[in-house]
């Protein structure tokens, strides 16, 4: 299985738009890119227009050529501002400006939660069929792979 994870950005755009040229007018057009069986949006939330726009765009494109396009409900966004003081909450990237100008970007970890994270779930029991905690079969281990495309 081949599962594209979809950022709305430039390069997972352009590789779900070569998938989408590969299936629909010839596989061989673009050898790097495989025909996905998956490409996943996470929405978290509080994405600005241009990636709405962005998203239905692909979506579109890829159900024409035959492609699953699936949007998962992540919400980064509304979990940070309803838990913060309360527990624990996800690192998001913040930037900081100290007094003198020096500019700084804080770790984060919400690409792993709120991502990576819901991806593999959905993947392993939406399109595997597997229920929590079952083992994986032996064909399945190492059966499929993700693409991403980012800077």
């Amino acid at each position: 299985m081949k599962i594209l994870s979809f950022g709305a950005g430039m390069q997972s755009t352009a590789l779900a738009l070569m998938a989408c040229e590969n299936a629909v007018k010839s596989p061989g057009l673009h050898p790097m890119v495989p025909i996905y069986d998956a490409v996943i949006f996470c929405d978290l939330g509080l994405e600005p227009p241009w990636v709405a726009r962005q998203v239905e765009f692909t979506c579109c494109a890829c159900e024409q050529a035959g492609i699953s396009f699936y949007i998962l409900n992540t919400p980064l966004y509304r979990d940070f501002m309803n838990n913060f003081g309360q527990r624990r909450t996800i690192s998001i990237p913040w930037w900081t400006l100290k007094e003198d100008g020096h500019k700084s970007k804080m770790p984060r970890n919400c690409t792993i939660d709120y991502k990576i994270e819901a991806i593999s779930k959905f993947v392993r029991w939406e399109l595997l069929g597997y229920q929590k905690g079952q083992r994986l079969r032996p064909e399945d281990v190492k059966a499929h792979e993700m693409h991403m495309g980012f800077s």
